[in-house]
């Protein structure tokens, strides 16, 4: 509204905008009588081809400047922000087993058929799959439930890393994590079947481990049996009365007594990164084998969860299966898994069409494909685009 008794000219544009986002209108020139009000549409839009990250904030500003006899002079500054996913749609069109049954697929190529149905570059992580689990009920229902870290389905899967063989442990939530901070991963590791955690794998911040520094995500591999020797320590440690010192003629300054410190580091037994996919349901644990507890046979049992670090869910933790007995069994065998030679991360550009090849191994797993920069769903109804489960078939 032009509330002067002059004409007015404005003319609009859009300054300090960072890559990706755009602006159209039917004219940047907007004319204003004495006391004219105008309403002007304006359109702004977010190029995800031009994104340089999966996820990232999006501002700008739109500024009108008034064109006046001397000079131009910017009158009206209006901020613009977002946060903006680059979204692709990848989708497995086939599963193809080069032997003409499962009898005589051990060794034999698998072909994984990978389309891109946008026009943003995406990434396929491929697993084996270990289960799915189902969802929370739905807090509207019960809203002294959170589902937040509500756990969908985990893989695993070994490759090689600089020439060591790390197992990977993929882990899937309905929902996506702005940041994982508010939730950690936990894998409890029994090798002897008592159905007692002898190690655990954590997936979280390095600094949320007592004894360790930093804000980097990290897979830390502890042994439960030290950790549970370090924490009882501690607590008798905190527990223990203060001794009363001997009378002495003097007065002295009484001494400075060090409060006792928990400190996890000697326990732990590996440690090294996670992959945290942001405003996404994915995160990737990881550790060498050789630091695995594992059977002679080259098994070990896993259960997997999820704890929500939000401090106010009546239930934080979420385990792929609720029946304390189950667990899952693992064979990291060169050729024990389902399928073996995955490779690390497949990338395709946009609207690629890629074929990728790797070996059938003795497990009958079903294939566990992620998508971490798929649709993700902020919902309770329906599934989101970031997983495939996938049945090969046979051809010769």
């Amino acid at each position: 509204m032009n509330l002067s008794a002059a004409d007015v000219v404005y003319e609009l544009s859009l300054k300090e905008a960072t890559p990706g986002i755009q602006v159209s209108m039917q004219s940047p020139t907007v004319k204003l009588a004495a006391g004219e009000r105008k309403t002007v549409d304006v359109r702004l839009t977010i190029d995800g081809t031009l994104l340089t990250e999966p996820t990232a904030e999006i501002s700008a500003l739109l500024v009108a400047n008034l064109h006046g006899a001397a000079s131009e002079v910017e009158s009206l500054r209006i901020p613009v922000l977002a946060v903006a996913n680059r979204v692709a749609r990848i989708d497995a069109e086939s599963l193809l087993v080069r032997s003409t049954s499962v009898a005589d697929s051990q060794g034999a190529v698998v072909d994984l058929t990978l389309k891109n149905k946008s026009s943003v570059s995406g990434e396929a992580l491929i697993f084996n799959k270990i289960a799915t689990d189902v969802r929370k009920e739905d807090p509207t229902l019960d809203p002294f439930r959170s589902r937040i870290c509500d756990l969908s389905e985990a893989g695993y899967r070994v490759i090689e890393k600089a020439g060591v063989p790390t197992l990977q442990i993929a882990a899937k939530l309905y929902e996506p994590m702005t940041t994982w901070d508010l939730c950690e991963v936990s894998v409890l590791i029994d090798k002897d079947g008592d159905r007692e955690a002898d190690q655990e794998l954590g997936g979280l911040r390095k600094k949320y481990v007592e004894g360790l520094t930093g804000e980097d995500y990290a897979s830390v591999l502890v042994d439960m049996k030290s950790a549970r020797e370090i924490r009882k320590a501690y607590e008798a440690a905190v527990l223990a009365p203060t001794p009363t010192p001997a009378p002495s003629p003097a007065p002295s300054p009484a001494p400075v007594v060090a409060a006792p410190k928990l400190d996890f580091t000697p326990a732990i037994v590996a440690l090294g990164p996670m992959q945290a996919f942001e405003h996404s349901t994915i995160t990737v644990l990881e550790t060498p084998l050789s630091a695995l507890n594992l059977t002679s046979a080259g098994t070990l049992a896993v259960r997997i969860t999820t704890s929500a670090q939000t401090g106010s869910a009546i239930e934080p933790d979420d385990f792929l299966s609720n029946d304390p007995k189950r667990w899952r069994q693992l064979n990291l065998r060169p050729s024990g898994a389902s399928f073996v030679d995955l490779p690390a991360s497949v990338t395709l550009a946009g609207g690629e069409t890629k074929t990728v090849s790797f070996t059938k191994g003795a497990g009958a797993d079903q294939l566990l494909v992620l998508y971490p920069n798929g649709r993700p769903l902020w919902n309770s109804v329906g599934s989101d685009s970031q997983s495939q489960t996938l049945r090969p078939k046979f051809t010769p």
